[in-house]
């Protein structure tokens, strides 16, 4: 038959083997919180227990959480308690409980430190897990958006910004803003007051802008100030900003390659029209040179009528228009070539002034120049490039509107082996169908009795023999920009290394 316990050194006993089973530790308060009695455990020995004797529980174990709007100074029945003794964490449970000095509570204390460790290291790792997750899908999302087919690169960079505050640790608070050759996109409105990350964007070893995330210093707490950018948050803005520095480059490559084959089209386009003009001009001057002599003895005749006489001065001033448009062709294909003369591009420039300022003054035009000083002298044909000038000038004066207009023309040195000369109007401008035929011969815009079309030709064919490049840049309404390249290296010129 069992033995019923009924000595108090042996129920004494009994208790202090059951606590030991069950690992707790037992607390005794009285109605206000004060420890009336304290257990000794393994996480406070008998002095620690002493001590603690007659203080308030709350001082004692320290709450991590209890019951919402309550201090937990005196804790209430059947609610859990987490609370914190020196290093660990303990959690209480409480019960009413009566003795002879009366109602009281009774506690149990767990120790739940290991429990309290893994579960946090869990919610850290969740929250990496989480982070990484918004990450990866930012991401993907920006991956996808630069490699779609379907949008230009402004709609690109216009979307993309959209989808990097997702992947920070306040999204609601995030703005995220791209700034990319002075032009800005952003996925909200820019805090004034902000605190920032920033990320710079260097492409082909040049800025171009910047990427940035801020949150509006008034909408962050102090609390969240010192954790706004974690290091990983700040490796994916760098990785994002690689990403995007990837596309620019390989759109802006794709433009530049579009254009070289324009270029190569377009060489190829003009070397065949002037390998055209060239036989057409030597089979057109022999007849014409026969019309022209034939024409000529005729006049000298006497006793003619007199209208024979004006139609024979006609035939020969047509004929002799006829062979300066063959010799404007040959110019163009370059079978005239240029004569070897130490001449200075800015006395050039000055010299073909004397003759088309007149001329623009009578149209309102005012030509301005802006010819770089001490500019060293090239080899070249003065009466080729007296001609480039003449025709450039003409060109743009008739490109004005009736209220006039203004030439800019600008001289200057690339580096030691090359010169540039620009002519600048504000004309009618052209739009991109007669950029892209305006050096073609017999092309032109203007009325039948304003021009031959051969004017930008013969420039192109005299820039090209000279070893130089000859551009053309023009928005409609605003007016066009021709630019020429020389080289000053002589060898260029007198080997005639450049095709046209």
């Amino acid at each position: 038959m069992p033995e019923i316990i009924d000595k108090e050194e042996d129920l004494s006993t009994f208790t202090s083997t059951a606590l030991a089973l069950t690992a707790a530790c037992i607390a005794t308060l009285d109605r206000t919180g004060e420890i009336l009695r304290l257990v000794p455990h393994d996480l406070f020995n008998r002095d620690d227990a002493a001590e603690m004797t007659g203080r308030p529980w709350s001082q004692c174990f320290v709450p991590v959480n209890g019951p919402r709007g309550s201090t937990a100074v005196k804790p209430a029945p059947e609610t859990v308690y987490l609370t914190a003794f020196r290093d660990r964490f303990i959690e209480w449970r409480f019960t009413p409980y009566s003795d002879q000095e009366g109602a009281c509570l009774m506690g149990a204390g767990q120790d739940v430190t290991a429990h309290i460790m893994n579960a946090r290291q869990l919610d850290r790792e969740k929250s990496t897990l989480i982070g990484r997750n918004l990450e990866l899908k930012c991401l993907y999302g920006i991956a996808t958006l630069l490699g779609s087919s379907s949008l230009n690169l402004e709609q690109k960079l216009g979307s993309m910004v959209s989808l990097l505050p997702p992947a920070f640790q306040y999204p609601g608070l995030a703005v995220a803003r791209l700034v990319i050759d002075d032009t800005g996109y952003a996925s909200g409105r820019f805090p004034d007051a902000a605190s920032l990350m920033s990320e710079p964007i260097r492409i082909n070893g040049r800025d171009r802008g910047a990427l940035t995330i801020a949150y509006d210093e008034k909408e962050v707490s102090s609390g969240q100030a010192g954790t706004l950018f974690s290091r990983k948050e700040k490796q994916l803005l760098r990785t994002v900003v690689q990403q995007l520095t990837l596309a620019v480059e390989k759109e802006e490559g794709e433009i530049r390659h579009r254009d070289l084959e324009h270029q190569l089209q377009h060489a190829d386009r003009l070397a065949t029209v002037g390998q055209l003009a060239a036989g057409i001009a030597h089979e057109l001057n022999g007849p014409l040179n026969n019309i022209l002599g034939y024409a000529q003895l005729a006049g000298k005749q006497q006793d003619l009528p007199e209208q024979v006489y004006t139609d024979l001065d006609n035939i020969v001033r047509f004929s002799l228009h006829t062979r300066e448009i063959v010799k404007k062709v040959m110019l163009f294909s370059r079978q005239t070539p240029p004569k070897q003369e130490v001449v200075n591009l800015n006395t050039v420039i000055r010299d073909s002034l004397y003759f088309t300022e007149p001329l623009c003054s009578k149209s309102g035009v005012d030509i301005h120049c802006d010819l770089a000083d001490e500019l060293p002298d090239m080899t070249a044909d003065s009466s080729q490039l007296h001609q480039v000038m003449v025709n450039l000038i003409v060109n743009a004066a008739q490109a004005m509107p009736e209220s006039g207009g203004r030439i800019i023309i600008s001289t200057g040195r690339i580096s030691d082996a090359e010169l540039f000369m620009t002519v600048d109007d504000t004309g009618d401008g052209m739009d991109d169908e007669t950029l892209l035929h305006c050096f073609l011969p017999f092309y032109t815009t203007k009325d039948v009795d304003k021009g031959t079309g051969l004017g930008l030709s013969v420039v192109h064919g005299i820039v090209e023999s000279h070893g130089g490049i000859i551009t053309a840049d023009s928005t409609p309404g605003k007016g066009t920009r021709f630019k020429i390249v020389f080289p000053v290296d002589q060898e260029t010129f007198r080997t005639g290394e450049t095709h046209v």
